[in-house]
């Protein structure tokens, strides 16, 4: 089996040991497109493995963990994985040519790659997950591999591209740049002499927004701790640059029939994991205890998220929604828990307070709500919209529903969040500042972490704004209402406050 050539080299040195997992091996940007024959059994065996690992940080992810949880779980699950492999014997099975960890990263890389390039949802997907994992092994990186992902840039980039320099500072001469430091770490360097590096200011806009490095000249100086954020950020940039490429190039390698059944059974398995994990059915919701009913919905309105709470607020004001907008907060409603009963006299309320008679709204409207919990049309029962499917929606100029981080103008996105209960204007204008940049799912993200806390974790200046941003990101609407339900403690399972109460029929 062979894989389409590539027109960018960069070798890679260091061997791996087989004493750790494959999935466990040393940071690299895959600059070079693997080759060599191999057979289809053991591809099927790195690509399942690498994908699983993937899906484990994703669901890590849509729950908010913190980048140490994320750490933690992809350590367990990596030595689980070493001992499985060694007690069935893996590394006796495969060929000699695979049994080298580097090879079987690459392999496995760039099989999800070439799975994951041709549909955009897949991509984002890839591309999410693989910056975690990569950022992981940079965190357990020693000071020698770091160098050599440098060189790899440097040899990769032009000079006027990227123009990374090591320079060093005294800092008895420029005594800003110890200000800075002891700003950013509350401690002075070690040494007076420092190793500092210097990039074009564009390359680094998170550390320059937060005021985190010194620009001269159009260079910004960034201290050896913060090379992790400009590293996870230049690996984002090209392996998303990349996929677009690839993109184009698939079919050449879906040529050979083997080749091509693996990857559409990785994207099948992958599209079972995104349809498992996204839909929140009414069923599932009963099981963990976690459903609402309709007695329920004012109490836990500021609960849902964004996008949700503004169309009951302009349900609420308008008594009647538009066919997009109903869609989106009806399932919603009903992965909530919603019966189709309680749906349906929800909405007939509703409606009836904007002046829609009971046979009106019995012709008009009940027929779609009773057609998305199955009872009608194909029998199919529609799920809740993830985040992804609501951002993809370009609703009209007079429409509600989609993604309000991506929909709404600067002061309409800060004077709702005012109206959601996001008092203080700084932590607003950061959310505000997200969504402009197009980071929609981090804006959402960035506003469910100021409800759980009343603050935002990165402050100005620090040098984490990357990794906050890698994994402060939602994905669900429904995970989002019942990860912050959780968090209340009015709401907690078995109060007499709980919405968890017994269903009524």
């Amino acid at each position: 089996m062979q894989f389409p050539e590539s027109s960018v080299a960069s070798p890679l040195s260091e061997k791996g040991s087989n004493k750790r997992h494959f999935l466990g091996y040393k940071p690299q940007f895959y600059l070079q497109c693997p080759s060599d024959e191999a057979p289809i059994e053991s591809l099927w065996e790195i690509a399942a493995q690498r994908l699983e690992l993937l899906q484990e940080i994703d669901k890590l992810r849509s729950r908010n963990s913190s980048f140490q949880e994320l750490a933690s779980a992809i350590e367990k699950s990596l030595f689980l994985r070493r001992h499985q492999n060694e007690y069935y014997s893996y590394e006796d099975i495969i060929p000699d040519r695979l049994s080298d960890a580097e090879t079987r990263d690459v392999l496995s890389h760039y099989l999800l790659r070439l799975a994951f390039c041709k549909e955009r949802n897949a991509q984002v997907w890839f591309l999410q997950n693989e910056t975690v994992l990569f950022q992981w092994r940079l965190e357990n990186s020693a000071p020698p591999q770091i160098d050599a992902l440098l060189d790899q840039l440097q040899s990769l980039c032009s000079e006027e591209e990227i123009s990374l320099r090591k320079v060093v500072k005294n800092l008895d001469q420029v005594s800003e740049f110890a200000q800075l430091y002891h700003r950013l770490y509350q401690k002075l360097p070690n040494s007076m002499t420092l190793m500092l590096y210097q990039v074009p200011f564009e390359q680094v806009p998170e550390l320059v927004r937060h005021r985190s490095v010194i620009i001269r000249s159009g260079y910004a100086y960034l201290f050896p701790e913060q090379l992790t954020s400009f590293l996870v950020s230049r690996f984002r940039s090209l392996l998303s640059k990349n996929l677009g490429v690839l993109r184009k190039m698939v079919h050449v390698a879906e040529e050979q029939e083997q080749l091509k059944l693996l990857l559409e059974s990785l994207r099948e398995s992958q599209q079972l994991f995104v349809n498992q994990f996204s839909s929140y059915s009414l069923e599932a919701a009963e099981k963990s205890g976690k459903a609402i009913h309709l007695e329920d919905l004012p109490q836990v309105m500021f609960h849902m998220p964004l996008c949700m709470f503004r169309l009951m607020k302009r349900l609420e004001q308008n008594h009647h929604l538009k066919h997009g907008a109903r869609l989106q907060l009806g399932l919603f409603l009903k992965g909530c828990g919603l019966s189709m009963e309680e749906s349906v006299h929800f909405w007939k309320t509703e409606f009836s307070k904007g002046g829609i008679s009971s046979d009106k709204f019995d012709k008009e409207y009940a027929y779609a709500i009773r057609h998305h919990y199955g009872k009608e049309g194909k029998r199919a029962s529609y799920t809740p919209y993830s985040c992804m499917k609501i951002i993809q929606q370009r609703p009209s100029a007079h429409e509600e529903h989609g993604c309000p981080f991506r929909e709404l103008n600067s002061n309409s996105l800060d004077n709702l969040l005012q109206t959601y209960g996001i008092q203080d204007a700084e932590c607003r204008a950061s959310i505000v500042q997200k969504a402009q940049e197009g980071h929609f799912q981090v804006a959402c993200g960035l506003t469910m972490q100021m409800k759980k806390l009343g603050r935002l974790t990165v402050s100005e200046g620090t040098a984490s704004t990357e990794e906050s941003d890698s994994h402060s990101i939602t994905t669900h609407p429904n995970h989002y209402f019942f990860e912050s339900l959780a968090r209340k403690e009015n709401y907690s399972p078995g109060s007499d406050n709980s919405p968890n109460r017994e269903r009524r029929h």
